[in-house]
């Protein structure tokens, strides 16, 4: 220190001697040198004794080991923190794996995270590797319930629509006896999309719809199981196609004439009142419809089909009605069939009339 140089280098003057009465001046001696009281005090700081010097360096070495335990510290809780993310994404994994899949447990995960560190974290064992994936033990659940029926069969109503007639769409319960919570039935008109056809109950076994003559239709069905799963889709198609009474594929015996009215279709109304006249159609399909009049004045004719009888009809009526379903016949085998129609003379209103005929043909 620059005060203990300067005192280095004063000598120690000894005090004169008051017996001697000789002058400093006259005197070969060195001056003596006085310092200020602030120079004498730091002259006194600056003599501090080696001991206390030794004391701050060991509070320093404290200090600096102090600050390194606290980094160290801060370390371990950064591994810790990791430490636990690591296991929390390790539970997750094995939570959402399905049975049979591979997921690493937790102490791959913990391994992962702590390799090569010296901290004592990584040496300890994982609890949560030891306890079992509750989703590995669990028992499988139980399969859906599919419920798979038979396809809808599509009959002709007995009501008339605008250029048509209505269907009726039936369907059987499954055969296995599976419990149906609820039908879905859907229609689609020459390929386009399917439209949704309300049932009158969610169980309900059968539906109408308007069909109209010469267009396609494809039905689809699938029942819901007891939980609401849903089945497959099952298919079906029809087409409803009109046969005038005029056309080539009809044939006619004595008797027969045109009537003509602006309801009646194509040429008009073939009619006859002659007992036993025929009028017969060739047709393929699985349903047919006779339309016709009905009115004062009209009669009954016997229906048959290739050569049985399937039923009888009456045209009478309060009021004339030109386009009326006298008659229709259903049930029959896909394929090639022949209708006829024998008027049976009815006494007092002997008079028959046929506008046209619709065929269902369902594959």
């Amino acid at each position: 220190m620059i005060i203990a140089d300067l005192s280095a280098g004063v000598d120690e003057v000894a005090p004169p001697d008051p017996g001697h009465g000789a002058s400093l001046a006259s005197r070969s001696v060195r001056p003596r040198i006085t310092l200020p009281e602030a120079s004498a005090a730091s002259v006194v700081l600056g003599s501090v004794p080696e001991e206390q010097g030794r004391s701050h360096r060991r509070l320093w070495a404290m200090a600096a080991v102090l600050l390194g335990c606290v980094l160290l510290i801060g370390s371990v809780a950064v591994e810790l923190t990791d430490l636990g993310r690591e296991v929390g994404i390790a539970s997750a994994l094995r939570a959402s794996a399905t049975p049979g899949e591979a997921v690493a447990g937790p102490s791959q995960a913990v391994a992962s995270a702590v390799a090569g560190s010296p901290s004592p974290v990584a040496a300890a064992p994982s609890p949560v590797a030891a306890s079992p994936s509750p989703v590995a033990s669990s028992a499988p659940s139980a399969p859906a319930v599919v419920v798979t029926m038979g396809p809808p069969i599509a009959t002709l109503g007995r009501r008339l629509t605008s250029g048509g007639v209505e269907l009726n769409v039936a369907w059987t319960p499954p055969a296995d006896g599976s419990r149906v919570s609820r039908y879905d039935l859907q229609v689609a008109r020459d390929g386009g999309s399917y439209q949704t056809v309300d049932l009158a109950r969610k169980t309900s076994r059968g539906a109408t719809v308007a069909a109209i003559a010469d267009h396609d239709y494809a039905f689809r069905l699938r029942a819901r199981a007891s939980d609401g799963a849903p089945g497959p889709w099952v298919t079906s198609s029809a087409r409803v196609t009109r046969h005038e009474e005029s056309g080539p594929d009809v044939r006619v015996t004595k008797g027969w004439k045109i009537a003509h009215h602006p309801a009646y279709t194509g040429a008009g109304a073939r009619y006859a009142t002659l007992r036993g006249a025929e009028l017969s159609l060739a047709f393929d399909g699985t349903a047919v419809a006779i339309i016709g009049p009905r009115g004062p004045g009209r009669g009954r004719a016997d229906v048959s089909v290739d050569g049985q009888h399937v039923g009888r009809f009456d045209a009478k009526g309060v009021h004339f009605r030109p386009v009326q379903l006298l008659l229709t016949v259903d049930g029959l085998v896909p394929g090639p069939h022949v209708l006829s129609i024998r008027v049976l003379g009815t006494s007092g209103r002997p008079m028959v009339a046929v506008d046209k005929f619709l065929v269902l043909d369902q594959p």
